[in-house]
């Protein structure tokens, strides 16, 4: 900045940086979008009611509590999912025990939220080890993973993803009109999407545009 170097940034820009000043602008997606759309996909698959257990970030992360947060709000307008649990993730790569747990305590859990694909590994890893096919993951970002899971019935039975290729896109375009003395707004929105078994290779093209769909 000092050098005088233009910076985009992505989702969660430096809390005292100003946009036109130290950052061109910030982009991002609507969280509370995001959130919504993949409550809706677990209301979809549960018309008539499910128990949900709700894994989070147990940390000050400014973007992934809002997405998290969004998410529970958007379960919870639906009457009938309940929400059997809330349970705090310190490691997003330990994240079996925190679900063996789950499985001890609420056997009749039917759906488990984990914040993005790594710590849905985790829950999966707990699954397997219980013989519980019978409970789904759902999650932010797609992952290679997630589409296996939802190429072949796995747990993952749905994440929600984000124009990633269009992030690159339209950042580097940010920088190079602010570069060209061109004004740019602040702030910058793609659009979000949920992904399922029905729309996956679509939905992976849509995300990542030419990076080759997972074999």
């Amino acid at each position: 900045v000092d050098a005088g170097v233009k910076v985009v940034t992505l989702i969660q820009p430096i809390e005292d940086w100003e946009a036109g000043k130290e950052y061109v602008t910030n982009m991002n997606y609507s969280t509370a979008k995001a959130g919504k759309l993949l409550a809706e996909a677990v209301h979809e698959r549960y018309p008539d009611g499910a128990k949900l257990a709700w894994i989070y970030l147990d940390q000050h992360s400014p973007s992934n509590n809002a997405r998290e947060e969004a998410f529970l709000a958007a379960a919870q307008s639906y009457g009938n999912i309940e929400v059997v649990t809330k349970e705090p993730m310190g490691n997003p790569l330990d994240v079996q025990p925190i679900a063996s747990a789950i499985l001890q305590k609420h056997p009749d859990v039917q759906v488990i939220f984990a914040p993005w694909d790594v710590p849905a590994q985790g829950v999966e890893a707990a699954l397997t080890a219980a013989g519980r096919d019978d409970v789904k993951i759902v999650n932010y970002d797609l992952g290679a993973q997630g589409v296996a899971h939802m190429l072949s019935d796995g747990p993952i039975m749905a994440q929600q993803s984000s124009q990633v290729y269009e992030w690159g896109r339209t950042a580097t375009m940010a920088g190079v009109l602010s570069t060209l003395g061109e004004t740019v707004p602040g702030l910058l929105y793609v659009a979000t999407f949920t992904v399922t078994s029905d729309n996956v290779e679509e939905a992976w093209e849509l995300a990542y545009g030419s990076i080759p769909f997972p074999q």
